[in-house]
């Protein structure tokens, strides 16, 4: 009887488990139509979806408004938004574990909730106000839905506290932080550092100001390779950002062929579900805006109202430096400066830590930045701009601008790290704004400054942050900027762009939306087409007999340097690249550190181009004569692997071998030291042949197992184009999709434009959206 009893309940648990999960699911999910009350209303709401899951809200006010749009992110992606302010204060620990411990210090000593409350205390009344309405919608969606929250709360077995708008500005100048920080690419600068010669590291990391006796100064400073080992394994978890940046251009009415200015913009974020934009459309009877809002933020951050449209790239600069301090021997908390010694300012911290003791610990703060790794008589403080950002009321001021003027208001007092900000409007006006703080520092006996872009440089002491004045540029503009301490690898994809546009105009050539699109993902490279018929040139007078190769020729000839998904040329050239860098680099680097490489600077091709262009000796195998002979033999190589990958060589395909997936955002933090994980919340892979600025950044599969396998992490995730013309369109896409919600319809169906380039369309109109409703949501204080 017992032994019965155990197959039966060996059949029948996993079924009830899979059913108890699948009903789990699907009751959290966002409720679409209907009537729902939310007490806290002034008056009714309508929220209406399209296809794609986008909801157009209409209002009758704005406190209604910002209301509403806090119940529905909420309703879409709560425990995002959850993430996203525990990661901000440092108070991942209390749900996770000990495995978050060592993000949550840090961001602790960061001090952004106390920062959150100085800046909401010094908002407009009516700003504070939006805040506060969007703050009661999320808690209005928290309390409809105590018990049907999102199935990460039932397996992590906790509930959300209620919202408050420091939370909102929290998340808003920790992603600030964030989204200039270059820890892991100072990181791989000091990995590299320590393992060539400073010739060769000039070859291949940005380094045109770095004196080779500073770099033997700091090549075993082993205080440096821990502080910088630490800090960037905290930012490898959690965080969308990119250290490549991204690109954005605005063209004004006299060269667009609508008469009217044209935006577009490309983020480049990981491949991660979901992604970190939610878009929405916010409507009163006196005022409409549509764009891309962050989870747990009101109002847009990227977009258009009725008058003008507005984005921005972070310019990725040296903002946030690390400073060598020397400490008192016997007096551990003076510091000395030019002036004498100093006493630092203790803090005394406690992180909650599930199924742990609380985590008490003690930092000091020099009057540079808190000391974040301590080592005997001397201490790395980290130095940024740590002054209130005012981000969220340049934010809600920009929303809300009715021209031109009002927008350079608004951008003149934006304080964080350094931006570039675009304004387009009706009257054919484009223009682009560099706003924000740079760290300056002058010369002192006493300190030592290390940064991602000019490390390191010793005796320096930071002084006061330097406010950048607004640079307005008129006509068309991209990022491509003079800006000192700008990293270059944010800057290819604008040269791009910025020869593309400069070459249409040159010409009398008027654009349009489709060309806008076509500019954005373009991957055009002079220098792909000039090693290109470089390599036809040689093969062509180096006597080859081998037909395979010689059929390539033609290809090779006419290659643009656009990556084309179809193409086979574009795998033979990338193909190559590979080759010919695990032949240079990897002798000298190893394969981690390449990988590495290759990963954290997309553009490695280009540096890999210019040490075969310039016959770099340092570099070039002994068993080699010149980099003709060896781009021949690199060639051959390549073509007689991809022949034994695919039977039928002529048919193959640049997408045949390059793929990503989309990581769930919280994967390898919550299963990180587990044994397990729930693959069905990621998904892929997707064949991405077609997306020029991901096949820029490809990842090279290190295992060894595949050959010529490439994988991309990130990508131009989110592009986002309009025309002031065209009231009634904005166009984009975003994958994977709109909601962080497993088994929602809105995960999966922006996949396919994606893939093919062919952006979705969101209604400025309300009038042509209502042609195009699939769903209907009232909300009533009744």
């Amino acid at each position: 009887m017992f032994k019965k009893i155990s197959q039966v309940l060996i059949f029948t648990l996993p079924v009830f488990l899979f059913c108890y999960a699948w009903f789990i699911v699907i009751v959290s999910l966002p409720k679409l139509d209907g009537v729902t009350t939310v007490r806290s209303l002034n008056k009714m709401v309508t929220i209406k979806y399209d296809d794609n899951g986008v909801p157009y809200i209409e209002a009758f006010n704005l406190e209604d408004l910002f209301l509403t749009q806090g119940f529905v992110q909420a309703s879409h992606r709560i425990f995002q938004m959850d993430i996203l302010r525990r990661l901000s204060c440092g108070r991942l620990s209390q749900i996770l574990g000990q495995t978050t411990l060592n993000t949550d210090k840090f961001n602790t000593m960061l001090d952004l909730e106390n920062k959150a409350k100085l800046e909401y205390e010094g908002l407009k009344p009516e700003y504070k106000s939006y805040l506060d309405a969007f703050a009661n919608g999320v808690n209005a969606y928290l309390a409809n839905n105590f018990e049907k929250l999102p199935i990460e709360f039932k397996l992590l077995n906790y509930r959300p506290k209620p919202w408050t708008p420091m939370d909102s500005i929290a998340i808003l100048e920790y992603l600030n932080f964030q989204s200039n920080n270059n820890f892991d690419y100072i990181n791989l600068q000091n990995k590299i550092i320590n393992k060539l010669s400073p010739n060769d590291y000039n070859d291949l990391v940005d380094s045109s100001s770095i004196n080779n006796n500073d770099i033997s100064l700091w090549r075993n400073f082993k205080i440096f390779d821990e502080s910088i080992n630490n800090i960037s394994d905290v930012f490898k978890i959690t965080s969308p950002q990119t250290l490549t940046g991204s690109n954005a251009f605005v063209v004004a009415g006299q060269k667009s062929n609508s008469n009217g200015g044209l935006m577009a913009t490309a983020k480049h974020e990981k491949f991660t579900n979901p992604s970190l934009w939610f878009l929405n459309s916010l409507n009163t009877p006196a005022f409409s805006m549509a764009g891309a809002s962050i989870p747990g933020v009101p109002g847009l951050v990227i977009g258009r109202n009725n008058n003008l449209a507005f984005t921005f790239v972070d310019l990725k600069t040296n903002s946030h430096k690390f400073v060598l301090e020397k400490f008192a021997p016997k007096l551990s908390n003076y510091y000395l400066s030019r002036s004498g010694y100093l006493k630092t300012t203790t803090v005394k911290n406690t992180i909650p830590v599930r199924f742990k003791r609380d985590y008490v610990f003690n930092y000091d703060i020099t009057r540079d930045g808190p000391v974040i790794n301590r080592q005997q008589d001397f201490g790395i403080v980290l130095a940024y701009p740590s002054d209130l950002t005012g981000e969220m009321a340049s934010n809600f001021s920009l929303n809300l601008s009715s021209n031109i003027k009002e927008a350079d208001t608004a951008l003149a007092n934006y304080q964080g790290s350094p931006r570039q900000y675009y304004v387009v409007d009706k009257e054919k006006n484009a223009r682009s704004y560099i706003s924000g703080y740079l760290t300056k520092s002058n010369l002192s006996d006493t300190k030592n400054f290390i940064d991602g872009s000019n490390l390191p440089k010793p005796y320096f002491e930071l002084q006061s942050q330097t406010k950048l004045q607004p640079k307005n540029i008129f006509d068309y503009s991209v990022s491509l900027i003079n800006l000192p301490l700008i990293l270059t690898n944010n800057l290819k994809p604008c040269e791009s762009i910025d020869s593309e546009l400069a070459l249409k105009f040159r010409r009398n050539i008027k654009l349009g939306l489709p060309d806008l699109n076509d500019i954005e993902s373009s991957a055009y490279d002079l220098n792909a087409r000039k090693l290109i018929s470089h390599i036809a040139q040689i093969l062509n007078n180096a006597n080859i007999c081998d037909k395979f190769v010689l059929e390539t020729l033609p290809g090779l000839t006419n290659y643009d340097g656009n990556v084309n998904g179809s193409s086979l040329t574009s795998l033979i050239y990338q193909s190559f690249l590979q080759e010919a860098a695990e032949k240079l680099l990897l002798p000298k680097l190893g394969s981690k550190l390449l990988y590495q490489y290759q990963e954290l600077c997309p553009d490695w091709t280009t540096r890999l181009i210019n040490i075969v262009e310039k016959n770099k000796r340092s570099w070039l195998p002994q068993n080699y004569t010149s980099y003709n002979s060896f781009l021949v033999s690199i060639y051959i190589d390549t073509i007689t692997k991809l022949r034994v990958i695919y039977p039928d060589f002529d048919k193959a395909q640049w997408q045949d071998k390059h793929e990503v997936n989309f990581i769930y955002f919280l994967s390898d933090l919550i299963f990180k030291n587990n044994n397990f994980s729930l693959p069905f919340i990621n998904f892929g892979p997707f064949k991405i042949g077609f997306d020029n600025d991901s096949a820029r950044m490809i990842n090279v599969l290190a295992n060894g197992k595949k050959v010529y396998a490439f994988s991309g992490s990130i990508g131009s995730v989110f592009t986002f184009m309009l025309d002031m013309n065209n009231a009634s369109k904005i166009y984009y896409t975003l994958a994977p999709g709109q909601s962080a919600q497993i088994l929602s319809d809105y995960n999966f169906n922006l996949i396919n434009s994606w893939i093919e380039t062919k952006p979705s369309v969101m209604y400025f109109d309300l009038n042509e959206l209502n042609q195009n409703i699939s769903h209907k949501l009232i909300l009533t204080s009744r």
